[in-house]
């Protein structure tokens, strides 16, 4: 309760920080996002873990109740939505849901109902996106639009490495695309002061005037190459692995909620990638605790 409440203060004020310094949601107008304090919207994430935390507890204390968990639920994600990014909305309905899932709380309508509600979302946000851009699609195209960006990321990273074979083995950047993970963030560490995913849209479209779509694979590749990839996936399979090993041996919901919260953003990281300063230090933080734990 103590971690939530502590959690939920934090995250709650840096998103209502943010929103007041930029004097506009993001959400309704889509050109404010430009104009959110980087730092603050990082810490703002973590209502998701919070969220985490508040259901575990509550299971803890034997509410078994589906209707205050999908009203839980909803509600985090109508407040995390307020910065107007898809990622922090659908890992704030898919989080939870893993750890009712292990919690064994789910039935089959209720599963087809939460399909729904993640679906609908994904689709809401991507329609009002496009929409505010001038661009006329429907459902069908969002779907079309979005894996035909995501093979053409992986195409032209491939081929981009192809030139040189020892590229594609060992990598092009050596780190570059990584480091501005934290570069960009804190200004003290030497290194790019774009982010990691406009330093791809540069590199792979020669464009700096938004984020790209970076993929998961893409910037391990282009940084560190073949070899690099089974390392740092290796990485991450690793940690969620432990984490919910741990979760069955010892039944302690703060590691399950870990692990719902890593697993939920390592699904839509297959898009989106592993490129955020909060969510990689949580994998780290994360492997030391569940290294510490085991050992």
């Amino acid at each position: 309760l103590y971690a939530y409440i502590f959690i939920f203060i934090i995250s709650f004020l840096s998103l209502a920080l943010n929103l007041f310094l930029i004097k506009s949601i993001p959400l309704i107008y889509q050109e404010a996002r430009r104009y959110l304090i980087v730092p603050l919207s990082y810490i703002s994430h973590f209502l998701i873990l919070s969220e985490l935390f508040l259901i575990s507890y509550y299971y803890k204390k034997g509410l078994r109740d589906l209707r205050f968990y999908l009203l839980t639920i909803i509600s985090f994600s109508v407040l995390i939505s307020l910065i107007g990014y898809r990622t922090q909305v659908l890992v704030s309905l898919i989080a939870p849901n893993i750890l009712l899932y292990e919690l064994k709380l789910l039935n089959i309508r209720y599963i087809l109902f939460m399909s729904f509600i993640v679906l609908s979302a994904f689709f809401t946000v991507s329609i009002y996106r496009t929409k505010f851009l001038g661009i006329e699609t429907g459902f069908a195209d969002i779907i079309l639009e979005r894996g035909k960006t995501t093979i053409e990321i992986y195409d032209y990273a491939i081929n981009y490495l192809l030139n040189d074979p020892k590229y594609l083995i060992l990598g092009y950047y050596g780190g570059i695309i990584h480091l501005a993970i934290f570069s960009s963030i804190i200004k003290s560490i030497p290194g790019p002061n774009l982010g990691p995913r406009t330093l791809i849209g540069d590199e792979l479209f020669g464009i700096r005037e938004v984020s790209t779509t970076s993929t998961l694979l893409t910037p391990i590749i282009l940084d560190f190459g073949l070899i690099g990839m089974v390392i740092l996936l290796s990485f991450y399979a690793l940690t969620v692995s432990s984490l919910y090993f741990y979760y069955k041996k010892s039944g302690d919901l703060f590691i399950l909620s870990l692990y719902s919260f890593l697993m939920s953003y390592l699904i839509i990281g297959i898009e989106t990638g592993i490129l955020d300063i909060n969510i990689f230090l949580t994998f780290l933080i994360s492997f030391i605790i569940i290294r510490f734990l085991m050992y």
